[in-house]
């Protein structure tokens, strides 16, 4: 069976259609481990995968050592990856359509709290440019809660100083203008005025308009995001507990902890209905305790 081509075809359709690297990367090892299983039971076709033969792997994945969440992850894959088949007319009709998924107890995530992010920011090394730059970087992707893949795509011409405000291209290219703090600004200025000029000066591309570049001037990658955010957090001892999704849902959490309303939030989210904002928020129960206390008759 030629699984290369079916994934790789699948996974193009997911870039044209404008989803994220990472997005794209956590379809690509569970189909790969589904045509593994369908190799290992002498399934030789796509259209010999009937919905016995799904059933069959989902109770596989469930006797496996995965995960609620994993199990979830790799069936949902699946019925996207046949729902693009029979688009497709690879097959005739999709054998996943009717696949469950288990049911999963989500627990409260764990976020940063403020006074660790206040240590992770605080501690950083600001004499040099690139230390300005992961300041700014840094102080930029908190305060505004944005996705990796949004500061990533940033421009030099995406803040707006005189305004107080940071123009984002979100999901489905929806734009969104946004806030920004106080020391977000003030390292921005000093980036953009001082330190990325610096930085810029070893470019291969002078000409590059993306915010965040790397000490060769080069654009700023995810992979190189993602290892600059490891390095803070690590020399703040905060090791595994800062990602840019975690910033992101720290400060959710810590806005809506303050008295934030949640519209509010929804829109600095950049999320299309409220029902998705759960997923973001962590609150303790001390929290809950206040919150309650204030609305509640007779406290």
């Amino acid at each position: 069976m030629t699984e290369n081509i079916y994934i790789e075809k699948f996974l193009e359709r997911m870039r044209s259609r404008k989803y994220s690297s990472g997005s794209i990367a956590t379809y690509r090892y569970p189909l790969r481990r589904f045509f593994s299983f369908l190799a290992a039971e002498d399934v030789p076709e796509l259209p010999d995968a009937t919905p016995e033969v799904l059933e069959k792997y989902r109770l596989s994945l469930l006797r496996s050592d995965f995960t609620g969440e994993s199990v979830n992850t790799y069936i949902g894959a699946l019925k996207k990856f046949f729902a693009y088949l029979e688009e497709e007319g690879v097959i005739f009709a999709n054998p996943a359509e009717d696949l469950k998924t288990p049911k999963v107890k989500r627990g409260i995530k764990d976020v940063p709290s403020i006074e660790e992010m206040e240590r992770l920011l605080g501690g950083m090394d600001t004499t040099t440019s690139s230390g300005v730059r992961d300041r700014a970087m840094i102080e930029t992707a908190y305060g505004c809660a944005l996705r990796l893949n949004e500061a990533l795509k940033l421009t030099i011409f995406n803040p707006d100083f005189e305004n107080k405000t940071l123009r984002v291209l979100g999901k489905g290219s929806k734009e969104r203008v946004l806030p920004l703090g106080g020391e977000a600004l003030k390292w921005l200025r000093e980036y953009m005025t001082k330190a990325r000029p610096r930085l810029a000066e070893s470019a291969g591309d002078a000409n590059s308009d993306l915010l965040w570049i790397t000490k060769r001037g080069a654009a700023m990658t995810e992979r190189s995001y993602q290892e600059t955010l490891r390095r803070h957090a690590e020399r703040a001892g905060l090791s595994g507990k800062v990602t840019g999704h975690t910033m992101r849902r720290a400060c959710a959490t810590h806005m809506l902890g303050n008295g934030a309303h949640p519209v509010a939030l929804q829109h600095l989210l950049g999320h299309v209905d409220l029902s998705t904002l759960g997923r973001y928020l962590n609150l303790s129960l001390e929290d809950l305790r206040k919150a309650h206390a204030k609305s509640v008759v007779g406290k």
